[in-house]
């Protein structure tokens, strides 16, 4: 199989010849990787027959980076903070257009702060839950899109499970399984535990514990 022959497979919940591997960290690409990620500004990465998707941050990422006092902002000024969210949520998609017409195959959406750490669950479902629905939605028809779910400090999955995207992804480090994920949604999985249907590789560590030949399961 070709790489996007082997992700497609695994994306309909059908058994590929093995499981596909997604690095979601650019970088040297791991020997058997289907999916390279890139950041934008750097250029496509030669990969090969692997497909190549752009790492395109969250809104609550992008935002709260830029302006760290929006969520007191979108309390106190509430107009002045809605005009923020939509000016990043039309740079995202611009950017999500902007690798799409580079040639990218897809992108990985990387949800980062929708933690406890970070904001409030009603402040994540009420300021950006609906806007990474959005974006997600519109772009839903590129080959391939993965949406990875970066923090390991009890990430609101409950808000996040339905978010459409061809794979749902994690950090193994969260601690969070196949069958505790499969409870709230369903369709392909990626992470490093060896019950999803694809491997992620989240980190430089990872690059070596990805099991070669890993034969489908």
């Amino acid at each position: 199989m070709t790489p996007r022959e082997r992700l497609i497979q695994a994306a309909r919940g059908r058994t590929p010849d093995r499981k596909p591997v997604i690095q979601a960290i650019p970088g040297d690409p791991h020997p058997q990787a289907d999916a390279l990620a890139f950041t934008l500004g750097q250029g496509l990465p030669d990969a090969g027959e692997a497909l190549r998707l752009a790492l395109i941050p969250s809104m609550s990422a992008r935002t709260l980076t830029e302006r760290p006092d929006l969520l007191d902002l979108l309390h106190n000024s509430p107009d002045e903070g809605d005009a923020i969210l939509q000016q990043a949520l039309e740079k995202t998609k611009q950017d999500i257009q902007s690798a799409f017409e580079q040639g990218a195959d897809g992108f990985i959406y990387v949800l980062e702060r929708a933690t406890p750490s970070a904001m409030s669950p009603m402040q994540y479902g009420g300021h950006y839950l609906e806007l990474d629905r959005e974006i997600l939605t519109e772009f839903q028809e590129m080959p391939l899109t993965v949406l990875w779910i970066v923090g390991d400090d009890e990430p609101y999955l409950d808000f996040v499970s339905d978010l459409p995207a061809h794979f749902f992804a994690w950090d193994s480090g969260s601690g969070i399984t196949p069958s505790q994920i499969a409870e709230m949604r369903q369709g392909a999985l990626a992470s490093q535990h060896p019950d999803s249907h694809a491997f992620l590789i989240h980190s430089e560590s990872a690059m070596t514990q990805i099991p070669l030949a890993q034969e489908a399961r």
